[in-house]
């Protein structure tokens, strides 16, 4: 008989396993008020984080408004050499009498650079400074806030009002207008604005206004650097994903031919394939019998049936597998597995295409065309190639070794014809096959806007182009200090670590943009001219001209290559035949706006009527696909 301890411990053991045992009761206990205190410490942090977002988004905000607001008046104190308190303070005054700072630092800047004009006796202010008896040698001893306050007092002194707005635009230029109201305030009337601007805590210091741009600054490299970053990752997977594309694309025409020659079949599948839909409606219809029943008689049971539920429908599928039914969706899948592989381009694959065979392939400088160039000459395909380089590949110089040339060739410029004729005369060519075909360009896609220049005002050269090392010259910066003109400036695009070792440390008055930081369109807008010098790449038909023409971006460029043929000197832009002309011809451009103009709008419309017209371009395309046919006729 078994003792009474024995009896305790077994039930000791009951107690310990059973679901409603104290010691079971007591863990879910703790566990309770685990995750009820785990609960309330996360309340706790989301409100601490909601409490911290409430108090720094404002912050934020207002140090968005900060570097707003003084970038902008250190940016317009640099031009018009008004220190930044006296500004934002004139800025107020401005506003209180219904203009803007900016029509301020706009009258600011035209006023300093005509006084000045003035005291050598040149310029459209003379007139007026005479009338209203200022000195213009006198004025430029002072800064231009203070020389705006002698103006509106020697204003307020001329009885006729209209020759007094006449005198002032002739100062102060267009906006003479909006600051008129401003002006008949007098020079004590604007100080007691500047006075009251300085009470209201308004005036900005130099030092902020410093601060504001460097943060400014500080910002746009870094949203310009996380712009190269997500470009760099682009550019890491763009070569898989293309890939990638082009080997679904290949499948699905591959299915699309099979269903084509496999009409029936198809049909036969969907009418499977709805039996097996109506038979899958049917049992989750009986699934959910089952699952009704399985909850009726307990846990265990519906366990158990779920567990024979899934066997039998294995079983079935077993069962499907084995029929005739069966054996034709593993056909179908079989084909799938093969036209994965047959797509690629197979000698079989390519002869499925409808139409292909006999057809005009034409192919813009893709190598995957070489390795199966072969194969649609077997199927008596004529063969147009359209090279975009200056150079023969290796698998283009293997085919006509062993095929002959092409049927035809297309050569975007005569330079490139020139370049790459003497090569393939050697393997087969005749100058009848070739054709000369400009790159197809969409103007349309471009706004023609030039951007205006005022003698004085920065003037902005540039370029753009890939971080090819053969791109950019060792010689830019040299070539771009040579241009004679004080306030140049210049906006590189497309610079990456390598080719700034290449050109060495930019000058102060040069920024330098990473590849793809701007959109092409953004970036000519921003131009007066744009002077490409390549490092070694010889351009065959340069688009980045192209876009210039259609922006209204004047060209200056190396009198070579393509570039010859691209622009007519002196009338769509300029060609250099040494660094010295080229940095010449950017200073012509810079002195004389109304020659600039002159040129873009030339450009643009030889761009439009000629060079990218699509009329021009399909007529060569229709000579040449007609001289194909009729060889491909008279073979025949």
């Amino acid at each position: 008989m078994p003792s009474s301890k024995a009896i305790r411990a077994g039930a000791a053991y009951i107690e310990l396993t059973t679901r409603d045992s104290k010691l079971i009761k007591g863990l879910r206990r703790a566990s309770q008020r685990l995750q009820a205190f785990g609960a309330s410490v996360r309340a706790m942090g989301l409100k601490l984080v909601a409490a911290g977002g409430a108090i720094v988004a404002p912050l934020v905000g207002m140090v968005r408004h900060f570097a707003d607001v003084g970038d902008k008046l250190n940016k317009m104190s640099i031009r018009t050499g008004v220190s930044a308190e006296a500004l934002s303070e004139m800025g107020f005054a401005a506003e209180q009498t219904g203009s803007s700072l900016d029509a301020m630092g706009n009258a600011l800047f035209r006023m300093r650079r005509r006084v000045a004009n003035a005291a050598t006796g040149s310029g459209p202010a003379v007139r007026a400074l005479e009338a209203l008896g200022l000195s213009a040698a006198e004025l430029t001893k002072l800064t231009p806030d203070q020389q705006l306050k002698v103006l509106a007092d020697a204003l307020g002194k001329v009885e006729n009002q209209s020759l007094a707005a006449q005198y002032a635009f002739e100062i102060l230029g267009d906006g003479a207008k909006k600051l008129m109201p401003l002006l008949a305030e007098g020079a004590d009337g604007i100080e007691a604005l500047q006075a009251e601007a300085r009470r209201l805590g308004l005036s900005v210091s130099t030092e902020d206004a410093q601060s504001a741009a460097d943060y400014a600054d500080a910002w746009n490299r870094l949203t310009r650097t996380m712009k190269a970053a997500a470009f760099a990752v682009g550019a890491a997977l763009a070569p898989m994903l293309t890939e990638l594309m082009g080997t679904v694309t290949r499948f699905v025409i591959g299915v699309i031919n099979w269903v084509k020659q496999n009409k029936t079949l198809i049909v036969t599948i969907f009418k499977i394939a709805a039996a097996v839909m109506a038979a899958g409606m049917a049992l989750i219809a009986l699934g959910a019998v089952i699952s009704g029943f399985g909850a009726a008689i307990g846990a265990v049971v519906t366990v158990v049936g779920a567990i024979g539920t899934a066997i039998a429908i294995l079983g079935k599928i077993i069962a499907l597998l084995l029929t005739p039914i069966g054996l034709v969706i593993v056909a179908v899948g079989a084909l799938a597995a093969y036209l994965i592989y047959a797509s690629g381009l197979g000698g079989k694959a390519l002869a499925w295409l409808p139409g292909l065979a006999g057809a005009t392939v034409v192919s813009f400088c893709n190598s995957a065309f070489l390795s199966h160039a072969k194969r649609l000459r077997d199927l008596g395909c004529r063969l147009v190639w359209v090279n975009c380089m200056t150079w023969l590949f290796n698998d283009e110089r293997a085919f006509y070794r062993e095929c002959g040339p092409f049927d035809a060739f297309v050569f975007q410029s005569d330079f490139q014809r020139s370049m790459l004729e003497p090569e393939l005369m050697k393997l087969g060519y005749h100058p009848g096959l070739g054709h000369l075909i400009r790159g197809a360009f969409d103007f349309e896609e471009w706004d023609f806007a030039p951007r205006p220049h005022s003698d004085g005002e920065a003037f902005v050269v540039g370029r753009a182009a890939r971080p090819d090392l053969d791109k950019w010259s060792s010689n830019t910066w040299p070539i771009y200090q040579r241009i004679q003109y004080r306030h140049k400036r210049a906006l590189m695009l497309g610079l990456d670590e390598r080719t700034h070792q290449k050109l060495g440390t930019p000058p102060k008055w040069a920024d330098c943009l990473t590849p793809m930081a701007l959109p092409a369109r953004d970036y000519f807008r921003q131009l007066h001219c744009t002077l490409p010098v390549n490092g070694g790449a010889r351009e065959n038909w340069p688009r980045v001209g192209l876009e210039a023409m259609a922006a209204g971006v004047p060209v200056v460029a190396q009198n070579d290559w393509g570039w010859r043929e691209m622009i007519e000197h002196g009338v769509t832009g300029f060609l250099g035949r040494c660094d010295e002309e080229l940095a010449h011809y950017a200073a012509v451009l810079a002195y004389d706006e109304e020659l600039r103009m002159r040129i873009v709008h030339a450009a643009r419309e030889r761009l439009v009527g000629e060079l990218a017209s699509p009329d021009v371009l399909w007529a060569g395309w229709k000579r040449l696909l007609d001289s194909v046919a009729t060889e491909g006729r008279a073979a025949a």
